[in-house]
């Protein structure tokens, strides 16, 4: 898994820009089931200030993505199918089938 990070503040953007990406309390809750249905993150924080904003978010990296593919053709070539692959953390899991990660 690789967390992935984007912010904007008071030192890096001017007003005008930093009022064009602030999440409000009616946008939030829509971006955050937005970004963790668009399959590709499993976990997404968002902090939203009106001096910064900023997204975290929790995505399978890329070597998850590769080894995935590398056992989908292995299987192929041995003729065994792979239903999935899941990548398992705290009490959480990420399938990259699902996501449509790896499997084509």
């Amino acid at each position: 898994m690789q967390l992935l990070t984007l912010g904007v503040n008071h030192h890096t953007a001017p007003l005008a820009i930093r009022e064009q990406v602030a999440f409000g309390p009616e946008k939030l809750v829509q971006a955050l089931h937005e970004l963790t249905q668009s399959q590709r993150a499993s976990e997404v924080a968002i902090l939203s200030t009106c001096n910064r904003t900023e997204l975290y978010v929790n995505t399978p990296s890329p070597d998850d993505v590769a080894v995935t593919k590398l056992m989908v053709e292995a299987g192929r070539l041995l003729d065994i199918p792979v239903h999935d692959h899941l990548v398992i953390g705290q009490q959480r899991f990420v399938s990259l089938k699902e996501r449509g990660l790896g499997f084509s």
